[in-house]
Protein backbone atom coordinates (compact mmCIF):
# COMPACT_ATOMS: atom_id res chain seq x y z
CA UNK A 1 0.00 0.00 0.00
CA UNK A 2 1.16 3.69 -0.52
CA UNK A 3 2.47 5.33 2.32
CA UNK A 4 0.72 8.12 3.32
CA UNK A 5 2.11 11.92 3.07
CA UNK A 6 2.90 13.57 6.48
CA UNK A 7 -0.12 15.11 7.85
CA UNK A 8 0.00 18.91 9.42
CA UNK A 9 -1.43 18.79 13.16
CA UNK A 10 -4.33 20.38 12.58
CA UNK A 11 -5.32 17.56 9.71
CA UNK A 12 -4.95 14.95 12.37
CA UNK A 13 -6.35 16.90 15.14
CA UNK A 14 -9.65 17.29 13.47
CA UNK A 15 -9.95 13.47 12.52
CA UNK A 16 -12.27 11.97 14.97
CA UNK A 17 -10.26 8.96 15.06
CA UNK A 18 -7.97 10.86 16.88
CA UNK A 19 -9.96 11.75 19.45
CA UNK A 20 -11.40 8.32 19.91
CA UNK A 21 -8.17 6.91 20.44
CA UNK A 22 -7.33 9.66 23.02
CA UNK A 23 -10.56 8.93 25.06
CA UNK A 24 -10.26 4.97 24.56
CA UNK A 25 -6.49 4.59 25.19
CA UNK A 26 -7.09 7.30 28.28
CA UNK A 27 -9.73 5.53 29.85
CA UNK A 28 -8.00 2.56 29.98
CA UNK A 29 -4.45 3.61 30.95
CA UNK A 30 -6.62 5.20 33.63
CA UNK A 31 -8.23 1.94 34.72
CA UNK A 32 -5.27 -0.13 34.50
CA UNK A 33 -2.94 2.46 36.01
CA UNK A 34 -5.78 2.75 39.13
CA UNK A 35 -5.56 -1.08 39.54
CA UNK A 36 -2.21 -2.02 39.41
CA UNK A 37 -0.62 0.41 42.10
CA UNK A 38 -3.52 -0.11 44.36
CA UNK A 39 -3.44 -4.35 43.41
CA UNK A 40 -1.26 -4.96 46.54
CA UNK A 41 -2.61 -2.61 48.88
CA UNK A 42 -6.20 -3.81 48.56
CA UNK A 43 -4.64 -7.62 48.81
CA UNK A 44 -2.84 -6.78 52.22
CA UNK A 45 -5.94 -4.93 53.01
CA UNK A 46 -8.08 -8.30 52.84
CA UNK A 47 -5.18 -9.73 54.79
CA UNK A 48 -3.38 -11.43 52.76
CA UNK A 49 0.76 -11.39 53.26
CA UNK A 50 2.54 -8.94 51.28
CA UNK A 51 4.51 -11.58 49.90
CA UNK A 52 1.16 -13.18 48.75
CA UNK A 53 0.31 -10.22 46.93
CA UNK A 54 3.20 -9.31 45.71
CA UNK A 55 2.96 -12.75 43.88
CA UNK A 56 -0.67 -11.72 42.21
CA UNK A 57 1.19 -8.87 40.83
CA UNK A 58 3.85 -10.68 39.32
CA UNK A 59 1.21 -12.95 37.85
CA UNK A 60 -0.35 -10.05 36.74
CA UNK A 61 2.70 -8.71 34.67
CA UNK A 62 3.47 -11.94 33.25
CA UNK A 63 0.03 -12.86 31.65
CA UNK A 64 0.48 -9.03 30.16
CA UNK A 65 3.43 -9.71 28.59
CA UNK A 66 1.37 -12.85 27.05
CA UNK A 67 -1.17 -10.48 26.20
CA UNK A 68 1.11 -8.40 24.54
CA UNK A 69 2.09 -11.55 21.82
CA UNK A 70 -1.47 -12.10 21.64
CA UNK A 71 -2.87 -8.75 20.45
CA UNK A 72 -0.01 -8.11 18.24
CA UNK A 73 -0.64 -11.23 16.28
CA UNK A 74 -4.30 -10.68 16.55
CA UNK A 75 -4.02 -6.92 15.42
CA UNK A 76 -3.03 -8.03 11.87
CA UNK A 77 -5.94 -10.23 11.37
CA UNK A 78 -9.03 -9.02 13.23
CA UNK A 79 -11.18 -5.86 12.52
CA UNK A 80 -9.20 -3.03 15.36
CA UNK A 81 -12.44 -2.43 17.16
CA UNK A 82 -12.87 -6.35 17.45
CA UNK A 83 -9.76 -6.56 19.35
CA UNK A 84 -9.54 -3.74 21.60
CA UNK A 85 -13.44 -5.06 22.79
CA UNK A 86 -11.61 -8.49 23.34
CA UNK A 87 -8.98 -6.67 25.45
CA UNK A 88 -11.82 -4.80 27.11
CA UNK A 89 -14.04 -7.87 27.89
CA UNK A 90 -10.55 -9.82 29.32
CA UNK A 91 -10.07 -6.84 31.76
CA UNK A 92 -13.87 -6.24 32.17
CA UNK A 93 -13.71 -10.18 33.44
CA UNK A 94 -10.85 -9.97 35.50
CA UNK A 95 -11.85 -6.61 37.38
CA UNK A 96 -15.54 -8.36 38.53
CA UNK A 97 -13.75 -11.65 39.79
CA UNK A 98 -11.09 -9.04 42.03
CA UNK A 99 -14.29 -7.36 43.08
CA UNK A 100 -16.13 -10.11 44.05
CA UNK A 101 -14.40 -12.65 45.23
CA UNK A 102 -13.06 -13.40 48.64
CA UNK A 103 -10.48 -15.97 47.75
CA UNK A 104 -7.05 -15.86 46.89
CA UNK A 105 -7.40 -18.09 43.91
CA UNK A 106 -10.05 -16.18 42.59
CA UNK A 107 -8.34 -13.12 42.92
CA UNK A 108 -5.28 -14.75 41.20
CA UNK A 109 -7.57 -15.57 38.03
CA UNK A 110 -8.98 -12.42 38.11
CA UNK A 111 -5.57 -10.69 38.35
CA UNK A 112 -4.41 -12.35 35.18
CA UNK A 113 -7.61 -12.11 33.03
CA UNK A 114 -7.15 -8.32 33.84
CA UNK A 115 -3.18 -8.51 32.92
CA UNK A 116 -4.08 -10.83 29.97
CA UNK A 117 -6.07 -8.06 28.60
CA UNK A 118 -4.49 -4.98 29.57
CA UNK A 119 -1.10 -6.65 28.21
CA UNK A 120 -2.92 -5.77 24.52
CA UNK A 121 -3.24 -2.11 24.79
CA UNK A 122 0.00 -0.67 24.01
CA UNK A 123 0.24 -2.96 21.17
CA UNK A 124 -2.72 -2.17 19.45
CA UNK A 125 -2.35 1.55 20.24
CA UNK A 126 0.98 1.76 18.09
CA UNK A 127 -0.70 -0.22 15.19
CA UNK A 128 -3.73 1.67 15.21
CA UNK A 129 -2.12 5.03 14.88
CA UNK A 130 0.09 3.83 12.33
CA UNK A 131 -2.84 2.50 10.39
CA UNK A 132 -4.91 5.58 10.88
CA UNK A 133 -2.39 8.16 10.17
CA UNK A 134 0.83 6.65 8.33
CA UNK A 135 4.20 6.23 9.43
CA UNK A 136 5.67 9.50 8.21
CA UNK A 137 3.13 10.67 11.20
CA UNK A 138 3.18 8.32 13.59
CA UNK A 139 5.62 10.10 16.04
CA UNK A 140 3.82 13.47 15.80
CA UNK A 141 0.63 12.28 16.25
CA UNK A 142 1.58 9.84 19.51
CA UNK A 143 3.20 12.37 20.63
CA UNK A 144 0.27 14.89 20.57
CA UNK A 145 -2.26 12.38 21.66
CA UNK A 146 0.14 11.93 24.95
CA UNK A 147 -0.88 15.42 27.04
CA UNK A 148 -5.08 14.91 27.13
CA UNK A 149 -4.42 11.08 27.57
CA UNK A 150 -2.26 11.98 30.35
CA UNK A 151 -5.20 13.93 31.86
CA UNK A 152 -7.25 10.58 32.07
CA UNK A 153 -4.26 8.18 32.52
CA UNK A 154 -3.23 10.32 36.10
CA UNK A 155 -6.60 10.34 37.59
CA UNK A 156 -6.92 6.57 38.12
CA UNK A 157 -4.66 6.25 41.37
CA UNK A 158 -5.39 9.03 43.04
CA UNK A 159 -9.29 8.54 42.68
CA UNK A 160 -9.02 5.13 43.60
CA UNK A 161 -6.35 5.91 46.99
CA UNK A 162 -9.01 9.22 47.74
CA UNK A 163 -12.32 6.43 47.51
CA UNK A 164 -10.14 4.31 49.67
CA UNK A 165 -9.15 7.68 52.27
CA UNK A 166 -12.57 8.58 52.04
CA UNK A 167 -14.53 4.36 52.60
CA UNK A 168 -12.33 2.77 54.07
CA UNK A 169 -12.94 0.68 50.88
CA UNK A 170 -11.64 -0.16 46.90
CA UNK A 171 -15.16 -0.96 46.43
CA UNK A 172 -16.22 2.27 45.08
CA UNK A 173 -13.42 2.89 43.10
CA UNK A 174 -13.38 -0.24 41.53
CA UNK A 175 -17.00 -0.30 40.53
CA UNK A 176 -16.16 2.84 38.49
CA UNK A 177 -14.00 1.23 36.43
CA UNK A 178 -16.04 -0.90 35.87
CA UNK A 179 -18.38 1.21 34.53
CA UNK A 180 -15.35 3.14 32.49
CA UNK A 181 -15.01 0.33 30.67
CA UNK A 182 -19.13 0.12 28.96
CA UNK A 183 -17.83 3.78 27.90
CA UNK A 184 -14.60 2.99 26.37
CA UNK A 185 -16.21 0.12 24.96
CA UNK A 186 -19.09 2.33 23.05
CA UNK A 187 -16.63 5.13 22.13
CA UNK A 188 -14.81 2.19 20.20
CA UNK A 189 -17.45 1.88 17.78
CA UNK A 190 -16.64 5.02 16.08
CA UNK A 191 -12.90 4.13 15.26
CA UNK A 192 -12.67 3.58 11.76
CA UNK A 193 -9.41 1.86 10.96
CA UNK A 194 -8.32 -0.93 9.16
CA UNK A 195 -5.11 -2.51 10.43
CA UNK A 196 -5.31 -5.57 8.92
CA UNK A 197 -2.44 -7.17 7.04
CA UNK A 198 -2.42 -7.40 3.29
CA UNK A 199 0.16 -10.18 3.11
Amino acid sequence: PSIKAPLKTAEFLAERNFWILVAVIGLLFCIQGGTLIHMVPQLTDRGYSLLSASLIASCTAAFGIMGKLVYGILIDRWDVRHAIWLAIVFQLCGQIIMLLTTSYTAFLIGACLFGFGMGGIVPMQGAVVGAAFGRASFGRVLGAMRPPMAILHLTGTPFAGWIYDKTGSYQIAFMTFILLYFIAAIIVTGLKVNTKSTR
